[in-house]
């Protein structure tokens, strides 16, 4: 009797770690700073997805659920992350220098599917950008958004679902914003400002507004594309769109920060009109490939160092680089609180997010 009580309490022992392990699988979403994560954990294995436009990255980790960390290797350093569940909610914490790769301090991370629950189900009560990280959109408001996305689409001339799939003749011409920027469009695509790329493919659409992503080398931001009578959602900043809904209007930045009436780009003309004089010109890449400024950086904090030097003094941190991975001068992506990156590279150049130079040594 002895032997089988032993048995039975061993089993149920066993059945119990088994429920707790299963609860800890799903996917898991979430924010800090301008860096998205997505972590996927089935049983001891996990794979978390690392986001922030310009740089993408996984890592593949294991899970210890007796110690509740996550283990790993990322870019040559053992990385070490305890974890921490509380409802529906999962903490990653640094361990060790390794992990402070991955995220400077402790990330949320919120489960979007698991348990059961059909993805598909939880992508309709999802975020509102994906990739922008955490996300809190609920039915109710998805509900509300489609009846005005129907309305919207007898009176605009802007096709985000065609763009989606790569058929831009809805936004060809010429579009321009209260600050002389301009953006220029013809059926492949982007055209102005050059050496620009608009990339559809990871795209999202909600409440009837296209996000997508501008690619430049190694440098990117945020493009959205709304039709007429579509409203942007609060931004980061918590201020609502001071964009006029009543015409097509495309947005382009690092974070959603929709309050700027003046960043908002609505269209001039179907043609690809003469600009010349109204936009500042590129010269960025030129600019980035000197190697005669007499300035050659360390990377890191010289970075953080030198943008504060040069640009006023912000709380400035790297989440990005590639010094080790090229054979070009190398740069840093260096964020700031008030949400704005700015490229610094090597040879002491800094770019902001379209690409323009903001200093040039």
């Amino acid at each position: 009797m002895k032997r089988v009580s032993i048995f039975v309490s061993l089993i149920f022992l066993l059945v119990l770690l088994t429920g707790c392990s299963k609860n800890l699988n799903g996917i898991y979403e979430g924010k800090n700073g301008i860096v998205s994560y997505r972590l996927e954990i089935k049983g001891k294995v996990a794979s978390l997805r690392m986001n922030a436009l310009v740089f993408e990255d996984n890592v593949d980790l294991s899970v210890d659920s007796k110690n509740k960390e996550l283990t790993g290797t990322y870019r040559d350093d053992e990385v070490s992350l305890s974890y921490e569940m509380k409802e529906e909610a999962l903490t990653l914490t640094p361990k060790n220098s390794g992990a402070l790769k991955i995220t400077s301090d402790s990330v949320v991370l919120k489960k979007i599917t698991g348990n059961g629950e059909k993805e598909s189900e939880k992508h309709s009560s999802s975020t509102w950008s994906e990739d922008a990280g955490t996300s809190t959109k609920s039915s109710t408001n998805k509900s509300s958004q489609k009846s005005s996305s129907t309305e919207e689409k007898s009176s605009t001339t802007l096709d985000v679902t065609a763009i989606q799939s790569g058929e831009f003749s809805s936004l060809v011409g010429t579009w321009q914003n209260a600050n002389g920027k301009v953006l220029k469009f013809d059926r492949q695509g982007l055209v102005e400002p050059q050496d620009t790329r608009l990339n559809t493919n990871r795209s999202t659409l909600e409440g009837g507004i296209l996000k997508a992503s501008l690619q430049h080398e190694f440098t990117g931001s945020m493009i959205y594309l709304a039709p007429s009578g579509t409203v942007f959602p609060d931004g980061v900043d918590g201020k609502h769109d001071a964009s006029d809904s009543s015409k097509d209007r495309i947005w382009t930045g690092q974070q959603g920060i929709f309050s700027d009436a003046n960043e908002f780009y609505y269209k001039m003309s179907s043609e690809l009109l003469d600009t010349t004089g109204t936009t500042v010109k590129r010269s960025g890449d030129d600019a980035r490939k000197r190697r005669n400024t007499g300035v050659w950086l360390s990377g890191g904090q010289s970075s953080v160092d030198y943008a504060n030097e040069k640009l006023g003094f912000k709380e400035r941190e790297v989440f990005a680089g590639n010094y080790g991975m090229t054979d070009e001068i190398p740069y840093n992506a260096v964020h700031s609180t008030d949400g704005s990156v700015v490229w610094v590279y090597q040879n002491g150049v800094i770019l902001q997010e379209d690409g323009q130079i903001l200093y040039e040594p």
